[in-house]
C-alpha cells in the first residue's frame, strides 16, 4: 500500500512488529536512528514497505511508523532493428529503428536514442560489447527511428553492431542491441569500390561548401556529423581510421587492419582481458564511527587494484 501512516503511546502487538529484514538489502545495522540499503538491492518493479519502531528501554509502550515505496522499472519487451541489413558505405541508406518497447502508464512517455557500435558484440546476450566507440545519431528524442549512411565494417567481417538506449520520464534507461530474435542485431556494410580519383571527388563533394557536413554544421546536428565524419574517413580506405583497437592495442595498416594488442589482451579488436593475479592496494583511512554515544562501528577498504 502507498502512503504512511503512525502510531503513537501504545504497546506494539506482535502483528505490528516489523518483520525481520533481509541482510542483503541492508548495508549497515537496523537498531540505529538511520540505516543504509545496499546499492541495487532492491528489485524494479518491485513494492517495499519499511516499518520503524521506538520504545524507551525497559518500558512495554512504543511508537511506530511505516511507508510503502515502488521501485521503478525500466522500459522493457522491445528490440533494435535496422533495415536493410546489408549495403554499401557511404551509399545505401539505413534505418535503425526502436520497436514494440512498453512501460508503466505514469512512466510514459519513452524517449530513445539510436546508432551503432564499430564492428560486433562480444557476448550473444547483447549486454556487452567489444569495442569501445559507439556513433549515436542523436541525442534522446521521442522519435524511434534514425537514417543514416554508414562506413564500411570492420575487417574481417565488415559487421557493425545495432545499439539503442531508451529512457522513460522518471529516468529509468536500458540498452540493447537485441533484435527481435534475441541475438545481436548486425548490419553488414560492404566496401565501395571506388577508384582513388571517385574516393578523392566523394570526399571533396561531402565536405565542399554545399556538401552534407556543411549542412549537418549549418543545423548544429553533432551526433549526424560525426557519424558522416567517420563514413568520410572510411571512403579514403584507411584500414585503421576507424579501428582504435578498444584503447589496448594498436592497429596495423599494412597488416589489413589487424590489431597488435597490449599486454593483458587478446581478440581481434583487443577487446578480451586476459585474466591475471592481482594484489592488494593500500588501506584507507578509517570512516568516522556511525554512531556518536555507544558501541558503534568504523571501517576501512583496500582494492585488489596492484
Amino acid at each position: 500500500r502507498h502512503g504512511h501512516e503512525h502510531g503513537h503511546g501504545r504497546a506494539l502487538t506482535a502483528e505490528e512488529l516489523p518483520r525481520v529484514p533481509q541482510p542483503a538489502l541492508f548495508a549497515s545495522p537496523v537498531d540505529r536512528q538511520s540505516v543504509a540499503l545496499r546499492a541495487f538491492s532492491m528489485a524494479p518493479g518491485a513494492q517495499y514497505t519499511f516499518v520503524a519502531a521506538a520504545a524507551y528501554k525497559g518500558q512495554e509502550g512504543g511508537s511506530f511508523a511505516s511507508g510503502t515505496i515502488k521501485i521503478n522499472m525500466p522500459p522493457m519487451a522491445g528490440y533494435v532493428a535496422v533495415e536493410p541489413q546489408a549495403g554499401v558505405m557511404a551509399s545505401t541508406p539505413f534505418v535503425i529503428s526502436a520497436r514494440q518497447w512498453t512501460d508503466d502508464a505514469d512512466s510514459l512517455p519513452l524517449n530513445f536514442m539510436l546508432g551503432y557500435a564499430l564492428g560486433i558484440t562480444a557476448a550473444s546476450d547483447g549486454s556487452d560489447f567489444a569495442i569501445s566507440i559507439e556513433f549515436m545519431l542523436s541525442s534522446f528524442s521521442r522519435s524511434n527511428s534514425a537514417e543514416t549512411l554508414l562506413p564500411a565494417g570492420p575487417r574481417p567481417h565488415g559487421n557493425h553492431t545495432v545499439v539503442m538506449y531508451v529512457r522513460d520520464v522518471l529516468g529509468a534507461s536500458r540498452r540493447t542491441t537485441l533484435g527481435s530474435d534475441g541475438f545481436p542485431a548486425y548490419v553488414h556494410v560492404a566496401e565501395l569500390d571506388l577508384e582513388e580519383e571517385a574516393r578523392v571527388e566523394f570526399v571533396g563533394n561531402a565536405t565542399g561548401d554545399d556538401g552534407p557536413l556543411n549542412t549537418l554544421l549549418g543545423e548544429g546536428s553533432v551526433e549526424k556529423m560525426i557519424s558522416l565524419t567517420t563514413v568520410i574517413a572510411s571512403v579514403l580506405d584507411d584500414p585503421c581510421a576507424l579501428n582504435d583497437c578498444s584503447g589496448h592495442g594498436t592497429c596495423v595498416s599494412d597488416l589489413n587492419g589487424a590489431c597488435a594488442c597490449d599486454r593483458g589482451y587478446r581478440g581481434d579488436l583487443c577487446q578480451i582481458v586476459v585474466p591475471q593475479d592481482g594484489g592488494w592496494g593500500e588501506w584507507t583511512d578509517w570512516s568516522e564511527c556511525d554512531f556518536e554515544c555507544g558501541t558503534g562501528s568504523s571501517t576501512r577498504l583496500r582494492t585488489c587494484d596492484e
